[in-house]
């Protein structure tokens, strides 16, 4: 009786959230003067707010003029300090959660997130996309379940030295909500808070636990990449698991601590008929929706899917079929929430006016000039995202470019499209991710061929410099197909970034030369993170090559080569 009552909850919450969201959409200029201002009241006795003086802040063009741009730099020191102990640095009042970055532009950062922060995330992040998907089915005209969830992340989460939490940051609202696990997710707590995150098989304990409940409503993630791993390890291993579900048991060669073992074999109990019902399912083969057969009540998916992970948005739709929605988390980053999507489905989200403050630095524009407020964006253009947040970063250049994609009332609408400091450029051509998704998507269309995963490096190793396309391809493809792949490739390349297509034509970079992956490589690749103790909850799929571990491993992991 008690399943899902806490979905009904977030429900509920979630259409508060968008009451409230109306009001403030339709004000945005003035709600964003008086957070800010209100703000920096609140923490004008800081030592940060006494070194720019907060105090005498007065107006939003006061704030642009005297608080000056930062970067993570500016407040390492600070948080290292409030790690420490300290007090009223940069946040007034004590901060009790502290986020870990995922690290893909660099070395993982800690941030610390105030209550209201957290509060953000969990009102904003969580409980607004349940009710924008239950008015998207009640739209429709059919049902959204509210039973329980299955989880497909582990949180790691550990103590700093002052004694306080961190993990990722869309983790936290799970942490908090332990104590209530069991009410609203078939995924156990001693599984997705595991102190053995480096020595389990997290895709088999998930799913020995998420397949024998028939009534699975929803699947969650943080990134949608990790549903697509857990489905890709279902597909390959479905006949093991259908065995142990029938037995009870918790397969032999799965290694785990034998008290830990014990602790979870107590919740299982031999399913002989489930496991038949399963089998039955599996053997008619993974197509056509093969999620929805196993879970009838399946009523959505939600995380991350866009920008790199839109592939992974269109694969997990083949495992759960057209007519699961697939909610997006949103745009948001360690250091906070910043915009919800309206419906399920849609690739840009609508800005919170009461979230943070934003700026936005037009791209393409002399430096130096003033960065436009939320109000003041034009559709069409692209910007790069100057953030304060309400945890203590005070006009924090994210490194996020986004594409105002139109407006909400008077909220903007934007699509997050790459960071500016992730890019292949070695001849000063300043090939983007989203020019990366793009050519690869084009590619795919064109030779007929689909990816599992794709990575690019900008090879200056050789004699010629050129880029290195290596391929996670769904057939095998031998050393002719892959030239034409790169052929391809390259021409589609030419016709999305026309820096890349001048240093083409005047010979600057050579032909694109492509190799064939091992099968699973990019899978393989958050495995060994996480084997090494790393949290990879929200590591992205790795479509740039810019760091030696990444070199080291993808192309350790060449099976064939176009040259």
């Amino acid at each position: 009786m008690f399943d899902g009552f806490l979905m009904s909850l977030g429900v509920a919450a979630g259409k508060l959230v968008y009451s409230g969201f109306e009001k403030i959409t339709a004000k945005t200029a003035e709600t964003q003067e008086k957070l800010i201002l209100d703000h920096l009241k609140r923490n004008a006795e800081t030592e940060y707010g006494k070194k720019y003086g907060f105090a005498s802040i007065k107006s939003v063009k006061d704030y642009q003029d005297k608080v000056p741009l930062s970067d993570y730099s500016d407040y390492a020191d600070y948080v290292q300090r409030m790690i420490a102990g300290e007090h009223d640095l940069i946040i007034s009042g004590k901060v009790n959660r502290y986020v870990e970055t995922s690290g893909s532009s660099g070395t993982p950062k800690i941030v610390p997130m105030s209550p209201k922060g957290v509060f953000n995330v969990q009102a904003m992040g969580f409980c607004g996309p349940e009710y924008c998907t239950w008015r998207f089915h009640k739209k429709r005209g059919t049902k959204m379940y509210l039973d329980k969830n299955l989880m497909t992340w582990i949180v790691m989460e550990r103590s700093l030295p002052n004694g306080e939490k961190i993990c990722d940051g869309a983790s936290i609202p799970i942490s908090i909500m332990r104590p209530f696990m069991g009410a609203y997710t078939v995924s156990p707590a001693n599984v997705i808070f595991t102190d053995y995150p480096d020595k389990i098989d997290v895709n088999y304990l998930l799913l020995r636990f998420g397949l024998p409940y028939k009534n699975v409503s929803n699947i969650g993630a943080i990134l949608v990449s990790s549903a697509v791993s857990m489905f890709q390890y279902l597909e390959k291993n479905w006949q093991v698991l259908c065995d142990d579900i029938e037995k009870g048991i918790i397969n032999d060669s799965v290694e785990l601590e034998p008290e830990y073992r014990r602790s979870l074999e107590k919740r299982l109990r031999p399913m002989p008929e489930r496991a038949a019902e399963l089998r039955a399912e599996f053997e008619k083969g993974f197509d056509n929706a093969v999620g929805k057969r196993i879970w009838p009540k399946l009523s959505w998916v939600y995380g991350m899917a866009s920008s790199t992970l839109a592939p992974y948005a269109e694969r997990i739709r083949y495992y759960v079929g057209p007519d699961v929605p697939l909610h997006n988390f949103g745009y948001g980053a360690s250091e906070g929430y910043f915009a919800m999507p309206l419906e399920p489905d849609a690739t840009d989200a609508v800005m919170l006016p009461r979230s943070n403050f934003f700026e936005f630095i037009p791209q393409d524009e002399p430096a130096g000039e003033r960065p436009l407020l939320m109000h003041e964006l034009k559709v069409g253009q692209k910007y790069e995202v100057i953030l304060t947040n309400l945890s203590g970063f005070y006009r924090y250049r994210l490194g996020d470019i986004v594409e105002c994609t139109g407006y909400y009332n008077t909220a903007p609408k934007v699509r997050f499209l790459y960071r500016s400091n992730v890019t292949v450029n070695i001849t000063d051509e300043k090939t983007t991710q989203s020019m990366l998704d793009q050519a690869i998507a084009e590619t795919s269309q064109a030779s007929g061929l689909s990816f599992r995963g794709y990575s690019v490096y900008g090879n200056t190793d050789d004699k010629e410099i050129h880029y290195t396309l290596l391929v996670d391809a769904e057939k095998d493809l031998d050393e002719d197909e892959l030239r034409k792949l790169g052929d391809i490739f390259d021409e589609k390349l030419c016709g999305i970034n026309v820096e890349y297509n001048r240093y083409r034509v005047n010979h600057t970079l050579k032909p694109v030369d492509v190799h064939l992956l091992k099968p699973g490589a990019h899978n393989a690749y958050r495995e060994m993170l996480r084997a090494q103790g790393r949290d990879t909850s929200q590591v992205k799929p790795v479509t740039i090559i810019n760091t030696p571990e990444r070199k080291e491993f993808f192309f350790s992991n060449i099976i064939r080569s176009s040259k």
